[in-house]
């Protein structure tokens, strides 16, 4: 099971790299239901996952996905990842900077049959904004530097 879920993941990372929807949404099962943390409203089957990935694409037209760790139990895999991208187009009414982002997440996701059914991602909203300039960069404490 877990050689399966592992190419899966594998798998569905490299259709999200391709922006290709019709290739992503077929790791999806029809009865989908998913939580994305910047938006207050979730996501029901192909369709709304389809608006979801359409939202994504369309803001950053270059965003690529990285594997950082994952883990698998049983028909659940927890996801740490990275997503790049360059802010081309509008988001959460935030209009396009032209500005390179680099956002951390984690997805949790229930597989049922080699399809996902159940979805939640978690993204580091404040970071995405600090990269646009909209927030104030963290201050690095100097015991945090290594020498």
């Amino acid at each position: 099971m877990k050689n399966t879920t592992s190419a899966l993941v594998a798998g569905l990372i490299d259709a999200w790299n391709s922006q290709d929807n019709s290739r992503i949404l077929s790791f999806y099962a029809d009865n989908y239901v998913g939580e994305e943390s910047s938006d207050p409203l979730p996501q029901y089957g192909k369709t709304g996952l389809s608006g979801m990935l359409q939202k994504f694409f369309n803001a950053f037209p270059d965003l690529s996905l990285a594997i950082g760790d994952f883990l698998i139990e049983e028909s659940r895999v927890v996801i740490y990842w990275t997503a790049k991208g360059t802010h081309d187009g509008t988001i959460m009414n935030i209009p396009p900077t032209g500005k390179p982002v680099s956002i951390k997440g984690v997805s949790m996701l229930v597989f049922q049959d080699d399809q996902i059914t159940e979805g939640k991602h978690f993204w580091d909203l404040a970071g995405f904004l600090r990269d646009l300039g909209l927030l104030p960069k963290l201050p690095v404490h100097p015991a945090a530097i290594q020498g």
